[in-house]
């Protein structure tokens, strides 16, 4: 492994790419199995994000919506917004002349200011030919799409839908927004009393293109649709395979093939009622019992616009590939509500006379890695969509509960506080496992210093030192980088490389996940602890070969030190990506971890038997506290994490908390029976069917279903205020103790603030497994299952 294998300079990077896709692209044959990424030979699909100039929007350089700009490119500038997206496809080599020459051919538009002419674009698609369109900010991801996703020609505008004959009520009708995988939208809970869909819109982002298409890649289905195939079918099988979401015939299965489904479950916790399909118990007074139902609550008023991920982005586990597509995904759940919210507000006669109609969207994944300083760019982009919300005239506000990650327990985070100004350093070991066919990442986070701060000269400059020691090659392999944090563009990564070329490490540094933020101020004036920051992502080849003739690096203790100067009170933390295999996938992940590096087997035994619930540590070093969700410490979000339901509320072990340095959480709600049951009961795969899920992604519909049923019964204007409204109403507040409350319990009871960033507090929700279970004669109770 050491022979011929030596530490060199970044080769000249595309500055806005990604560093994940950067290492994707560049160590594909030895980190993924790139054929099933791209749908065979041929080069890869792009997704590139672009932001206006401040105060400009798509309007002002052209035709805003969905329009196809040639061969293999298409826009999506939404009406209104002020940024697009294109999706191109170009190999790595390519990829420069293609996206990021000037910014009117990265759109595939043209400029008079711009000589290269693109002989695809014609006059009546140019996107301002002669505006000076100057990006505010750049984000391009590989998009592992399969060609046959992907509209070869014409788009075209959504097909429009028909409410009024369906009975919804404009004054308790809410729209309910899901992101996720597996999504059974032909289940029989997703229906009306009267056997009519209540999912408007679907789009299955890996579904095969339709000719001409509404969508910028997959499939879209309608309301209309679903209901007319579910009436001309007799199985759910043979309508699953009618709307294209399975296919026996295809090798590679798709979530809905298994009777697991992630996406099916969430959505019935968030809007999932008895329908005119559905075959429900009765009990001895006459009362339909399914779950989650709500007493009054008429289900033609919730309203579904749904989105099912591709399932390569679910694939690849660490979350590296979700940022545009799950942007993307609540856009279109925003677009298609508003045509919902329109046709729904006809139904009160007089515009004026009818209430705006709240929209609340559940994406109940996870990102280990970010800022968590809410200025991800999929948690800006939430703050942009609660925005626009509040100043539309039919839909809003925006409620967007997001689970706090099941991560608590898998030592993936750790971090410094300045207590003071001076130079804080965090020294790590990183264990990689065995038998791992993926990469490894770790992201290391540190505040981003002002240019102004840089001073007269190169030595004045604010660093970051990184000391990296691999697990083989002794010190001879052992990397020492200073890195320049006020010149996050500048090529001053490192990649490791073996004798034949082959790429086994990458170092990089970058600030794309926090490109908008303002270098000299606070994000937030009244936080603190919320300034920008910027990131060394690295990352490690697996420690098994994807296949045969494959080059991998062998397991062990990565030894990382990183020291810097930090102000009193800022923070140098780091993440490691989650590298399991989700369920129902076949990802051959194992994850990796982290030990303090004095660590003594005595310290390492006490910390596995705790309760995990403890004060947080001064000084250096791992802690569970800030193995929060990088995406869900966004400003306008509903945290949420999961509690044991028959426990006294007390917090499921794996969830996720903050430090004390990051927003707290704001609501807690079951992800488990108790400590010995794990899992919710709720809804399978397929109608009829039940399944048991864990984790705060069991959490987040629940507090979601209940803002709806509470956004049913109010209309606050602004999301702050029904986040607000919804809490005082709902919150338990403080629990009243058990006689004997269990040590961790009463760590909770004596330090309030501890408790707030543990758990946040429970929601008077009753008991969510009742319903799914029925009374027999004799008094005992049995799992339900409709028949």
């Amino acid at each position: 492994m050491t022979e011929a294998t030596f530490w060199r300079p970044l080769k000249s990077a595309l500055e806005k790419l990604d560093p994940y896709s950067r290492w994707l692209a560049a160590s594909e044959e030895n980190s993924i199995e790139i054929e099933r990424f791209t749908g065979g030979k041929g080069p890869p699909w792009f997704l590139k994000f672009l932001r206006f100039k401040e105060g400009k929007t798509c309007t002002d350089y052209g035709d805003c919506g969905l329009t196809h700009r040639g061969d293999n490119k298409i826009l999506w500038a939404p009406e209104g917004a002020d940024y697009a997206v294109l999706l191109i496809r170009a190999s790595i080599e390519n990829l420069q002349n293609e996206v990021f020459g000037s910014p009117f051919i990265q759109l595939g538009v043209q400029s008079t200011s711009d000589p290269i002419k693109d002989p695809n674009i014609h006059k009546a698609e140019s996107f301002g030919q002669s505006q000076d369109l100057d990006a505010r900010e750049t984000y391009i991801q590989f998009a592992p799409l399969d060609k046959k996703m992907v509209p070869k020609a014409h788009v075209r505008e959504p097909d429009d839908i028909d409410l009024q004959d369906l009975g919804v009520d404009p004054k308790k009708a809410v729209i309910i927004g899901v992101i996720d995988d597996g999504i059974n939208v032909a289940h029989e809970r997703f229906f009306d009393p009267k056997g009519n869909s209540r999912v408007d819109y679907a789009w299955h982002q890996d579904g095969i293109a339709e000719k001409p298409s509404p969508v910028m890649f997959g499939r879209e289905l309608t309301g209309p649709q679903i209901t007319s195939l579910s009436k001309l079918h007799d199985t759910e099988e043979e309508i699953l395979r009618a709307l294209g979401l399975i296919d026996p015939v295809k090798a590679e299965a798709t979530t809905l093939s298994k009777s697991f489904s992630h996406g099916t479950f969430v959505l019935d916790r968030l809007a999932g009622y008895p329908s005119g399909k559905t075959r429900y118990t009765t009990d001895a007074n006459g009362k339909h019992h399914g779950p989650n139902e709500n007493e009054g609550t008429h289900p033609e008023d919730r309203r579904i616009v749904s989105v099912q991920l591709h399932r390569r982005v679910t694939e690849e586990s660490s979350g590296v590939l979700y940022t545009l597509f799950a942007m993307l995904g609540l856009q279109y759940i925003v677009d298609r509500a508003r045509l919902v919210a329109t046709e729904i507000r006809k139904g009160a006669g007089q515009k004026g006379e009818a209430r705006k109609v709240p929209l609340v969207v559940n994406f109940s994944y996870g990102l280990a890695g970010g800022p968590h300083n809410g200025e991800h760019l999929f948690e800006r982009f939430v703050d942009q969509m609660v925005k626009t919300l509040e100043d539309d005239s039919d839909l809003g506000p925006l409620i967007v509960p997001m689970p706090t990650g099941n991560r608590h327990l898998l030592k993936g985070h750790a971090h410094v506080r300045a207590e003071k100004d001076g130079t804080e350093c965090l020294d790590l070991n990183w264990i990689t496992q065995p038998q791992d066919k993926s990469p490894n990442y770790l992201e290391i986070w540190v505040p981003r210093p002002p240019e102004a701060s840089s001073g007269d000269g190169e030595e004045s400059a604010p660093k970051l030192h990184l000391k990296l020691q691999p697990p083989f090659g002794g010190g001879e392999l052992t990397l020492t980088l200073p890195f320049d944090l006020t010149k996050p563009g500048e090529n001053q990564g490192r990649e490791l490389i073996d004798k034949n070329g082959n790429i086994l490490a990458q170092v990089t540094l970058d600030t794309l996940d926090a490109d908008n933020a303002d270098d000299n101020k606070r994000l937030h004036p009244d936080e603190p602890d919320q300034y920008p920051k910027a990131r060394i992502l690295i990352a490690l080849a697996p420690s098994y070969p994807v296949s045969d003739d494959k080059v991998h690096i062998p397991p062990g203790v990565w030894r990382v030190t990183a020291h810097t100067r930090l102000m009193a009170g800022e923070y140098m933390e780091a993440w490691i990506q989650r590298d399991d295999s989700p369920p129902q996938f076949r990802r051959p992940g194992r994850q990796s971890y982290l030990e303090l590096t004095d660590w003594t087997p005595e310290q390492q035994r006490e910390d596995e038997l705790t309760e995990y619930i403890h004060s947080l540590e001064p000084g250096a070093g791992v802690s569970r506290y800030g193995a929060i969700s990088g995406i869900a410490t966004g400003h306008n979000m509903l945290r949420a994490s999961g509690v044991r339901l028959y426990d006294d509320n007390m917090p499921a072990l794996y969830s996720g908390a903050p430090h004390e340095g990051m927003r707290s959480i704001r609501a807690a709600a079951p992800a488990d029976r108790s400590r010995v049951h794990r899992g919710l009961v709720g809804t399978g795969g397929r109608s009829g069917s039940t399944q048991l899920m864990t984790g705060t992604s069991v959490a987040a519909p629940i507090v979601g279903r209940l803002i709806a049923d509470y956004l049913a019964e109010n209309t606050p204007d602004t999301t702050e205020n029904a986040i607000e409204g919804f809490l005082c109403k709902n919150s338990h507040g403080k629990q009243s103790s058990k006689a004997n409350p269990s040590p961790a319990k009463q760590v909770l009871e004596a330090k309030p603030d501890l408790a707030l960033h543990r758990g946040g507090p429970p929601l008077k929700i009753g008991d969510p497994d009742d319903t799914y279970e029925c009374k027999l004669s004799n008094g005992r109770k049995w799992p339900f299952l409709r028949r």
